[in-house]
């Protein structure tokens, strides 16, 4: 919620600048016929419905994330109580297996739902997180600068907010969550009580070998989208506006 508090303050102050400042919140060719009210009117529409789309689409994201952690969460539950049993004389070979295939079928379901979002939006990550971080990257060197007046540095500090907010919460934190949550299927299993059911201990071996494979959540399929990711783009903000901003320092002298 906080990425969306942040988000909607960004649309509010565009709207309030222009109220104030009685000018447009983006520069554009004015044409003298046209009113100049349903520019602003058309201006503070556009900005609207924009950035809510983006709202939507990274709250979808992290919904996806969450639920998809949560039953990475429930299929752990299951895999520790498969020899589980209230009397451990009930417990027989049909009753093992019901529960070890409902674990398999479980796992095979979120191995597979995973591979698939992540062929639907990797490149769409990759894109849309490098744009992200190239935009904060001018807003923090527009800041750095000293160049552009108040009301745009303000600009630049609070798109920069909303865009570190949007990759922590969104993205870094429910992938890096997900992930924990996936790699502990083998402990899950092996901290089970299969060691009382010696005879059924080979069949949780296919189980354990499946997440052999870490699972990952990337960007382009190469990016990994975790907190290390989150990390690494704060440096390279600093960094590359910095290096904008000694380059600009350099020329004009």
């Amino acid at each position: 919620m906080v990425f969306v508090y942040t988000v909607l303050f960004f649309i509010f102050t565009t709207i309030l600048k222009t109220i104030l400042s009685k000018d447009l919140a983006y520069k554009c060719y004015e044409l003298d016929w046209f009113p100049k009210l349903w520019f602003v009117i058309y201006q503070d529409y556009s900005c609207c419905v924009i950035l809510l789309t983006f709202i939507g689409f990274d709250v979808m994201v992290q919904t996806l994330l969450i639920l998809l952690k949560l039953q990475f969460m429930m299929l752990n539950k299951k895999l520790r109580d498969v020899f589980t049993f209230e009397d451990t004389q009930k417990a027989n070979k049909i009753d093992v297996y019901t529960r070890l295939i409902e674990c398999v079928k479980h796992q095979n379901f979120l191995i597979d739902f995973i591979e698939r979002f992540k062929t639907t939006f990797s490149l769409t990550f990759l894109l849309y997180i490098g744009n992200i971080i190239v935009s904060m990257c001018l807003s923090v060197y527009l800041v750095l600068s000293g160049n552009a007046n108040l009301n745009l540095q303000i600009e630049a500090i609070v798109h920069t907010m909303s865009g570190l907010n949007e990759i922590f919460l969104c993205y870094s934190i429910p992938a890096q969550l997900l992930m924990d949550e996936a790699a502990k299927v083998t402990k899950s299993i092996y901290l089970s009580n299969w060691y009382e059911y010696p005879k059924y201990a080979k069949d949780v071996l296919p189980i354990m070998i499946r997440n052999q494979k870490p699972l990952t959540i990337t960007a382009g399929g190469f990016v990994m989208i975790d907190l290390k990711m989150f990390m690494a783009a704060c440096k390279t903000i600093v960094s590359y506006s910095m290096y904008l901003n000694t380059m600009t320092q350099i020329q004009q002298k």
